[in-house]
């Protein structure tokens, strides 16, 4: 046991000495893409006013579109983190960016139902590649500082969330559904951005030596904590931040993606106006 803490430190200290300094312009630039994601992703709900009168949708259908988004963006996410894990690819960033612009192109072209279910996945895909891979570079240019790098990534994935409804309001909803194209356009230069941070994370980290370390450390770190914290204790650990996490997204959905058509039929207010009335509430979830 004392030989493998030894052991299991000595590698943990090998390869966090690959970036002993906080890389603050990595840190930022992964902020401001994940702040581009969400604005892209948060445009989905915003919309849904627009999208329901012409396509004459039901809230059934509107709920669909939701479930369809979350499914991919959601559930997808830890399968794809744990495959990149096993097999880390340079370009990742660049394909989610990429793959959250053809969705938007989608979305805005979209001429029936299907179509807007195709958009939103592609939306979702890119998303749930984008926020492991993102928050492993993160962790990795840290430099020690876990918890500040992983604060200046969520606050611009938060900030980015509360903007789609205020872009929806004064870009979206005068111009049509088809100005998302223009977003496509956003999501391109966000890719070419996140095509260099992963060539930067594909230089830095550590290689062949390190990676099999980090393995060593993986392997030591779980029999360590299997040792000191009963797995039946962590599973119910994990059981009920679960729950929790659920509760808690899945009434800030039920907010997000209603309160809008709430303040239209409610308050006789505009589309426009509703969309205001959206990103004060999500800029108070930001804050």
């Amino acid at each position: 046991m004392v030989n493998g803490v030894k052991q299991r430190d000595k590698v943990i200290h090998a390869t966090e000495s690959v970036a002993e300094k906080t890389v603050y312009p990595i840190l930022l630039a992964l902020g401001f893409t994940h702040l581009l994601n969400d604005i892209f992703q948060s445009l989905i709900p915003a919309m849904y006013p627009l999208i329901k009168e012409s396509y004459e949708l039901t809230f059934a259908q509107v709920g669909i579109i939701t479930m369809t988004y979350q499914l991919v963006a959601s559930v997808l996410q830890p399968v794809i983190g744990w495959y990149t894990d096993q097999n880390p690819k340079i370009y990742a960033l660049s394909l989610a960016m990429s793959s959250t612009a053809t969705g938007l192109v989608f979305f805005g072209l979209a001429i029936n139902f299907f179509m807007v279910l195709i958009g939103v996945a592609l939306i979702g895909f890119g998303s749930s590649i984008f926020h492991p891979e993102s928050s492993r570079v993160a962790h990795f240019a840290s430099g020690g500082r876990k918890g500040m790098a992983q604060s200046i990534f969520q606050v611009g994935g938060r900030v980015g969330t509360s903007m789609g409804p205020l872009l929806a309001a004064f870009i979206i909803l005068p111009l049509g559904r088809t100005s998302t194209i223009w977003f496509g356009a956003v999501a391109v230069l966000g890719a070419f951005l996140l095509a260099f941070i992963g060539r930067w994370y594909n230089r830095e980290k550590p290689q062949n030596q390190a990676s099999s370390g980090q393995k060593q450390v993986d392997r030591h770190i779980f029999s360590v904590s299997s040792f000191s914290i009963p797995r039946s204790k962590a599973i119910k650990s994990l059981t009920i931040l679960m729950v929790l996490t659920l509760s808690k997204y899945a009434y800030l959905a039920c907010m997000r993606n209603y309160l809008t058509f709430y303040m239209i039929q409610q308050f006789g207010v505009s589309a426009q106006a509703s969309q205001i009335y959206l990103f004060i509430f999500l800029f108070s979830v930001a804050l």
